[in-house]
């Protein structure tokens, strides 16, 4: 298990170098709506902070994956991508760090309140039956909150 030290360092991170992200896919196309997808991304060059924050998940039982981004135009070394997409390992990671978060807590707090109330969106029409605007606020706020952090 992941101590407290090791949860607040992988706050820092993600407030510092993470992204919360909030993505709506298939708008228009199925009769639920969409799907709503929250993944948490992190991406530097320094392969040891991602083989620390790799080991930090590991131990909380996140599943992740690694891209090792290039760009030889732009950088002269590569940089690598941490990537949590999967909404039972969203809500898992961002639970640990929940309390050591700065930056990002109210994106964090909105993205879990997300998928507490409406679940898991893959095309599933349970997923958006009633009334939608509930779902369109909370992602909205999601959003918004990413232009004032």
């Amino acid at each position: 298990m992941a101590t407290e030290a090791e949860l607040g360092w992988m706050a820092g991170i993600i407030d510092g170098e993470g992204c919360i992200c909030g993505h709506w896919n298939n708008r228009g196309k199925y009769s639920t709506g969409g799907n709503v997808s929250i993944e948490v991304r992190v991406e530097a060059c320094s392969i040891a902070m991602i083989t620390k924050a790799t080991s930090i998940c590991k131990d909380l039982g996140v599943h992740f994956t690694v891209e090792t981004r290039s760009n030889q135009k732009l950088a002269t070394k590569p940089s690598y991508r941490i990537n949590i997409r999967r909404r039972d390992d969203v809500l898992t990671f961002l639970k640990a760090i929940l309390g050591c978060l700065v930056v990002k807590q109210s994106e964090a707090a909105v993205a879990i309140e997300f998928y507490e109330r409406f679940g898991d969106q893959r095309g599933k029409k349970e997923a958006f039956r009633a009334d939608g605007s509930e779902k369109i606020v909370l992602f909205q706020k999601l959003r918004d909150l990413k232009k004032v952090a």
